[in-house]
């Protein structure tokens, strides 16, 4: 295939946020797939649906364009219709952390320890459906509410100066601030314990349900007009990818798991989780 401009890959996170981190370890792999320049385009906004949009929009045969995302139950777009399922990138793991000197060691422990609980990330909607599934399931007095951040630094600044409770971000963007003592991780958001710190355990070990843990599958879906020839070529070498050491080397880097499985049809998987 050839194309007159890159193909976009589209995130809904700006630089630093968890899909960045993601996109930038996969572009040398689709890029190498596809014979095609790859550049990583931010569309911040409405969970998503801005990103997935723009690239549902385009229609074009020539140059095709990615969104790279979770799977969303209540999403504007038709996730197996609207889009064409290209990569199913598997579990994400998330790290929800506070400041090396908060006295908390686990998410319990932090509810114990504040009346409030200010949780940080990096989105532009106000609300998280984990966070108000996990808020209405606290026994005591202790409130939660979400607030958003446009990158990693001021999340983390924010932490640090003790101006909000707890941050959750994507384990690779918080490693060196882990390694320096400066914060520390207190929960795992997502179905699986993190690659990076397996004693620290999940929302769900520590007593917390979360049905919105399918928000952490991630996907890269294509527009329409796209080669249907280009996508089986992808899925085929993405399948092949994830069980060599190079494929698990970076799925290890940006704390996803996959079983090898479910790697070769990413519509199989939306199929189970959206219950379609």
């Amino acid at each position: 295939m050839s194309v007159a401009e890159p193909i976009k890959l589209v995130i809904n996170t700006p630089v630093g946020g968890s899909w960045w981190i993601i996109a930038k370890a996969i572009v040398p792999h689709l890029e190498q797939w596809t014979g095609e320049k790859i550049e990583i385009e931010s569309r911040v906004g409405g969970n998503g649906v801005v990103a997935a949009r723009h690239v549902f929009e385009n229609k074009s045969v020539k140059t095709p364009s990615l969104y790279l995302g979770a799977v969303l139950q209540d999403f504007e777009l038709d996730l197996q219709q609207d889009l064409v399922p290209l990569i199913d990138h598997g579990n994400l793991v998330k790290i929800m952390y506070v400041a090396a000197d908060n006295p908390a060691s686990d998410f319990n422990q932090l509810i114990g320890n504040n009346k409030t609980i200010d949780y940080g990330q990096i989105q532009v909607a106000p609300e998280s459906d984990m966070m108000n599934e996990i808020a209405g399931q606290i026994k005591t007095r202790t409130s939660m509410q979400t607030v958003p951040f446009k990158s990693l630094a001021d999340l983390s600044h924010a932490v640090l100066g003790h101006h909000i409770t707890v941050g959750a971000n994507a384990t690779k963007g918080l490693l060196p601030l882990i390694e320096s003592g400066k914060i520390k991780p207190i929960a795992v958001q997502g179905p699986y314990r993190s690659a990076y710190f397996p004693n620290v355990m999940t929302l769900e070990e520590q007593g917390f349900k979360t049905v919105s843990a399918m928000h952490h599958r991630t996907m890269i879906w294509a527009s329409p007009g796209i080669n249907p020839r280009l996508v089986a070529d992808v899925r085929r070498e993405w399948a092949k990818f994830v069980t060599s050491p190079a494929g698990q080397e970076m799925l290890k880097s940006t704390d996803h798991k996959i079983k090898p499985s479910e790697a070769a049809d990413p519509e199989i998987v939306l199929r189970r989780l959206l219950k379609k």
